[in-house]
C-alpha cells in the first residue's frame, strides 16, 4: 500500500457507506456534495499523477545514492545482494484503487438520483466532472 492508494481507499469506503445508508443520512451528505466531489477529484489526480511523482522521487533518490554511495542489503538473505531501496507501486494497484473510487462515487450519486434527492442533471454533471459515464437505467427510481 502507498499513500496514494490508502487515501483513495479510505474515501471509497466512505462513499460506499453513503451509498448504503438510510435515506435521511444519504440526503444529509448532499449538503457537502461539492466537498466530496473535490475529494474524489483530488484522489483521482493523486492516482493519475503517481507515475510522474515516482519518476521525480526515483531520480532524486538515485542521485543521492550515487553521490553518497549508499548501499542496502537484505540481511535475511543467505547471500548478501543489493536490494532496491525505492519500489514503484504496480499499475494494477493504482487501477484497482481508481476503479473502486469511481464505482463508489457512481453508486452514491445514482442512489441519490433513484431516491429522488438529487436530480438527474446534477448526477450527470457530477459524473462528467469525475470522468464517469452514466447509464440511464441506474438513475430510475426503484420500484416499490
Amino acid at each position: 500500500m502507498s499513500y496514494s492508494t490508502d487515501i483513495t481507499n479510505v474515501l471509497a469506503a466512505q462513499l460506499e457507506r453513503f451509498a448504503s445508508s438510510n435515506r435521511h443520512q444519504l440526503a444529509s451528505q448532499l449538503a457537502n456534495l461539492d466537498f466530496w466531489l473535490i475529494q474524489i477529484e483530488q484522489c483521482l489526480r493523486t492516482l493519475d499523477d503517481y507515475p510522474t511523482r515516482f519518476k521525480r522521487l526515483k531520480a532524486a533518490h538515485d542521485e543521492y545514492v550515487a553521490r553518497h554511495k549508499v548501499v542496502a542489503f537484505d540481511l535475511q538473505e543467505p547471500e548478501l545482494k543489493w536490494k532496491p531501496m525505492v519500489e514503484r507501486l504496480p499499475d494494477s494497484e493504482l487501477k484497482k484503487a481508481r476503479h473502486r473510487l469511481c464505482e463508489a462515487a457512481y453508486k452514491w450519486l445514482t442512489r441519490c438520483a433513484r431516491e429522488q434527492i438529487l436530480d438527474e442533471a446534477r448526477v450527470r454533471v457530477a459524473c462528467t466532472r469525475l470522468g464517469i459515464g452514466v447509464e440511464a437505467t441506474d438513475l430510475r427510481k426503484a420500484a416499490k
